[in-house]
C-alpha cells in the first residue's frame, strides 16, 4: 500500500489500525518506507503491531516525503494483510532540524559537564560512574505505565484506600520518568545511541498507555482532595527513595545549575520531572517531536489528536 501525499512534506507521524489485532494473539510483521520520487525508498521503521485493534503510532523520526509505503509480511495467524486505517500526520513545512528547548537543563550545561567527564574531572566524572551504574541506566529497563494515575500524598493515602480509593502508577511513574531522564543525560555524556533509544522507549509507552492523572476529582466527603496530580513524590518525610537518590546524583553532574554539592541554587526555582503526555507548545510546529537531537529532557512523541 501507497499512500501519495502529493507533494513534499514533513512527516512526523504515522498511525495503523490491524484488523482483528490481538485476536488469538494476532500480531502483524510490517515496514514502513518513504520516497519523495516514488520510485527509490528510504526505509523508516519495520517491527511488529500489538496486540489490539486500537490506532496505533509507529515509532519514527521526522523525515520529508511525499510517498508513503506500507509492507505487510504477515502476521502470526496467517499471511493476510488487514489494515483498517492508516493515518498520516504531515506538516508543509520543510523538515529541518528540530531544536530541543530543554527543560531541566541547557546543551550549554550538559557539553559543560561533557568536556568535564572527558578530562577525567572531579566531582562530574565520579557522578557520572554513579549514574551509568545506577539502576535507571539499566540497557534492559522496560517501562511500566498505566493508562490512570491515581496516587494520593503519604499523608491521605491510607484515608484513601480505607474509603476503597485504589493507588496506581505511583512509583511506575517516578521510577520511568527517572529512567528516561538517565538514559537521556548519558546518551549526551557518552554518545551511546543505545541509552537514547532507551528513554524513547519509555516516554513512547507511557504516551501510547497513559490517558489521565486524577487529581481534582473524585473528593473527600470533607471536600478534600483524594490525589495529589503528581505531587505525591517528594511530599513525604521519608528517606528518598532510589528514583530520588539517583536524580540528586544526576543533578550534582550539572555543577551551573546546581553548585558542586548537588544543591539547586535558591535563585532558580526547581522544575518536576515528568515524561507523561503533554499538550502541544502554543505556537508551535504541529509535528515537534522528541527525536534524537540531543535529547536531554523529558518529553513525549506527538500524537495525532
Amino acid at each position: 500500500m501507497t499512500a501519495d501525499l502529493g507533494a513534499t512534506q514533513r512527516i512526523c507521524g504515522i498511525s495503523l489500525g490491524w484488523h482483528n489485532g490481538g485476536v488469538d494473539g494476532r500480531m502483524y510483521d510490517y515496514a514502513v518506507s518513504t520516497s519523495t520520487d516514488g520510485r527509490e525508498f528510504s526505509p523508516l521503521f519495520a517491527g511488529k503491531s500489538l496486540p489490539n485493534t486500537s490506532l496505533q503510532p509507529v515509532e519514527l523520526r521526522a523525515v520529508g516525503a511525499r510517498y508513503v509505503r506500507l509492507t505487510v509480511n504477515g502476521n502470526t495467524v496467517n499471511d493476510h494483510a488487514s489494515v483498517t486505517e492508516l493515518q498520516i500526520s504531515a506538516s508543509a513545512a520543510p523538515a529541518g532540524a528540530f531544536v530541543h528547548p530543554g527543560i531541566l537543563v541547557s546543551k550549554e550545561q550538559l557539553d559543560f559537564v561533557k568536556a568535564k567527564i572527558g578530562g577525567g574531572q572531579q566531582p562530574w566524572s565520579k557522578e557520572y560512574q554513579l549514574a551509568r551504574g545506577s539502576r535507571h541506566a539499566r540497557r534492559d529497563d522496560v517501562a511500566s505505565p498505566v493508562p490512570v494515575v491515581k496516587c494520593s500524598t503519604p499523608g491521605s493515602k491510607q484515608r484513601a484506600l480505607d474509603l476503597g480509593y485504589e493507588q496506581a502508577g505511583c512509583s511506575e511513574i517516578v521510577n520511568d520518568a527517572n529512567a528516561a531522564y538517565t538514559q537521556a543525560l548519558l546518551w549526551h555524556y557518552s554518545d551511546d545511541a543505545q541509552y537514547a533509544e532507551n528513554g524513547r522507549r519509555i516516554l513512547n509507552a507511557w504516551a501510547r498507555t497513559l490517558t489521565a492523572i486524577l487529581f481534582d476529582q473524585p473528593r473527600f466527603p470533607d471536600n478534600g482532595q483524594i490525589y495529589a496530580n503528581g505531587h505525591f513524590a517528594g511530599s513525604s518525610r521519608e528517606p528518598p527513595a532510589g528514583g530520588a537518590r539517583a536524580e540528586r546524583r544526576l543533578r550534582a553532574a550539572v555543577p551551573r545549575q546546581y553548585g558542586q554539592s548537588g544543591r539547586r541554587r535558591p535563585s532558580r526555582p526547581a522544575t518536576p520531572v515528568s515524561c507523561t503526555r503533554a499538550p502541544a507548545r502554543r505556537g508551535s510546529p504541529p509535528c515537534d517531536v522528541a527525536r534524537h537531537h540531543r535529547v536531554w529532557a523529558c518529553s513525549a512523541d506527538h500524537q495525532p489528536a
